[in-house]
């Protein structure tokens, strides 16, 4: 292409205006074109999701960010309150003051605007600090040979999925299963009995420091299942038995639903909402 162009302007003195005029019309156009494919590569046709060769950067006015698809929620680097440290997080994408609803490197923490989120050859999503050369967090998945066609994706319901789009859309991690400090409308506490995963959410240290906190909510399973909040090691509250519409140890008004529950629990999960 470029060629093309260098044989065209050097003859351009023997061309008419309207042909010069043309030729430039058509030069900016590509121009633009060559742009926008650029952009569409770098971001793929969504800036809800990134593939493998893909990453968002931070930068010092916050950096690039992912937007779900409703433009529900948001991903990308931040900094909390007076905090000069920097993180990568879900927050609520409208109201203003990042509404955080979730943190990756929380306790793994970045000093400077040097992190980079992007997915690996192994098809894992990993943060790195010194512009790509420090690993920071990781999905730690055992990665599958031969498969390069990983994306991450952030959902209207908060939920950041690592999905292997070879077809099936298999959901290979999420970020629901790893909750920081919030739970969300269509999170769930979860005992996942056949992974052996437990969905528990830990508060932050501050509002400034993110890191795990010393309180934690999550469920237990020894005879019928029940809420607990713990404050270190030291039980704080617990929701007693479930005794069909809802937990023995919350109250209730009568006539007046003020929350909405229910509790599966079989032989591969137990599960509250």
């Amino acid at each position: 292409m470029e060629s093309t162009f260098s044989s065209v302007f050097l003859h351009q003195s023997s061309l008419p205006a309207t042909s010069l005029a043309k030729i430039v019309y058509c030069a900016k156009r590509f121009l633009f074109l060559q742009t926008l494919l650029h952009f569409l590569l770098r971001f793929g046709t969504s800036l809800d999701a990134i593939t493998t060769g893909q990453n968002i950067r931070d930068g010092p006015d916050g950096g690039e960010v992912l937007v779900s698809s409703g433009e529900i929620f948001s991903l990308g680097f931040f900094t909390p309150g007076k905090f000069t440290h920097h993180y990568v997080g879900i927050w609520y994408y409208r109201p203003p003051g990042k509404t955080v609803v979730w943190v990756a490197n929380r306790d793994t923490l970045i000093n400077d605007t040097s992190g980079v989120l992007s997915i690996d050859a192994h098809g894992n999503l990993v943060l790195h600090a010194n512009n790509g050369s420090t690993p920071i967090w990781s999905t730690n998945l055992v990665s599958k040979s031969g498969n390069n066609s990983t994306l991450a994706q952030l959902e209207d319901s908060g939920n950041l999925a690592l999905i292997s789009d070879n077809g099936t859309r298999e959901v290979l991690w999420e970020s629901f299963d790893h909750p920081t400090n919030t739970q969300l409308p269509k999170m769930k506490i979860r005992i996942d009995r056949r992974t052996g995963l437990n969905r528990v959410l830990t508060s932050w240290k501050s509002k400034d420091d993110l890191g795990t906190g010393n309180w934690s909510y999550k469920i237990h399973t020894n005879g019928t299942p029940q809420l607990f909040l713990y404050n270190k090691h030291v039980l704080r509250w617990r929701s007693g038995h479930w005794i069909g519409l809802g937990w023995s140890g919350v109250p209730t008004l009568e006539g007046t639903v003020l929350f909405n529950f229910s509790l599966v629990d079989n032989q591969s999960e137990t599960t509250a909402v």
